[in-house]
């Protein structure tokens, strides 16, 4: 029994041994992970102050242009899950859609025009990707209040989408890049009609209705647009088209007839300019010339000269200008 006891005291120890080391791996782990965190609270606590109470300057020379190059999507309102989507379009290693508020782009042109360090406003507007013709318009007005402060307004782009030279052409000069092209083409409303897909898929609907121009439900019930909606469509459509027209007519200098004339007689217009979009552009009036990149930024050295550290003209980046 002697040899017996001995082994269970032993294995005793043994256990005992264990339990202290675990209690106390267990007590250096839980200390360490506090420790930790504490650490990293403190570090993210003075980071966030740092990034509060030290924000960079920015340094405005005088005479310099305000580079207004929208892009994204203008909205009244940014998404509320924002910062959640750039963290996951950061982790998926996408680019997330850029949002622009519509009144900070009014704000800062509004700024601008009092602000005796801003000489001119530089507008490059085709990586504009979405605006609404009513947000087109309150940009459109301020730039032209911001005219009325005796500066200059000079759009550039490479390529210019509707929308995008609806804005461009409220520029007091407007150049083009050679190789690039002002798509005007009018205003359209497309749908997807869905009929015969639901009769062969055997699904039935039971629809109430009254009136000729009621096209709701169109796509379900049609595989085409019927004439009531047609009829509908094209009356507001051309009201808006109209103004639109008006709109890019007045500021160009050109009648409306001569706007609809770039669309309705593109072939002819593209065949008498050699094929060149450009070329096109300017011999309807629609640029005032034709720049490279490196011309257009030797052209605006020309107006507000070099920078201090010599490396480009004297400008301000709108949203450094924001800040």
């Amino acid at each position: 029994a002697t040899p017996l006891l001995n082994r269970v005291k032993i294995l005793k120890k043994i256990l005992r041994c264990i339990g202290s080391v675990i209690r106390i791996s267990w007590k250096i782990l839980i200390t360490g992970t506090a420790l930790v965190s504490t650490i990293f609270f403190l570090c993210s606590i003075g980071m966030l102050f740092f990034l509060v109470r030290h924000q960079p300057k920015v340094e405005i020379e005088n005479n310099s242009a305000l580079l207004l190059a929208p892009h994204g999507a203008v909205l009244e309102k940014k998404s509320s899950l924002e910062p959640a989507a750039h963290l996951l379009h950061l982790f998926n290693g996408t680019l997330l859609e850029e949002e622009l508020l519509l009144q900070d782009i009014i704000k800062g042109i509004r700024t601008a025009a009092r602000d005796k360090r801003i000489k001119m406003l530089v507008l490059l507007p085709d990586r504009l990707e979405q605006a609404g013709l009513n947000q087109l318009q309150d940009i459109g007005r301020v730039i032209d209040d911001f005219k009325k402060s005796g500066k200059p307004v000079i759009s550039y782009a490479d390529s210019l989408s509707q929308g995008q030279y609806y804005l461009a052409a409220r520029g007091d000069e407007l150049y083009l890049n050679p190789m690039g092209s002002v798509d005007l083409h009018g205003f359209g409303v497309f749908r997807l009609y869905m009929r015969e897909l639901l009769e062969k898929l055997k699904i039935n609907f039971h629809i109430f209705r009254v009136g000729s121009f009621k096209s709701a439900l169109e796509p379900l019930l049609r595989n085409d647009m019927s004439p009531a909606s047609k009829e509908a469509n094209m009356k507001w459509l051309t009201q808006l088209w109209r103004q639109f027209c008006d709109d890019i007519a007045r500021q160009r200098g050109l009648s409306s007839e001569e706007i609809h004339n770039v669309v309705e007689q593109l072939p002819v217009n593209l065949q008498l300019s050699g094929g060149d979009t450009a070329q096109m552009a300017l011999n309807l009036g629609l640029i005032d010339g034709v720049k490279t990149r490196i011309e257009f930024r030797k052209y605006l050295i020309s107006l507000v000269g070099k920078n201090k550290k010599n490396t480009g003209f004297k400008r301000i980046d709108f949203s450094d200008y924001i800040a």
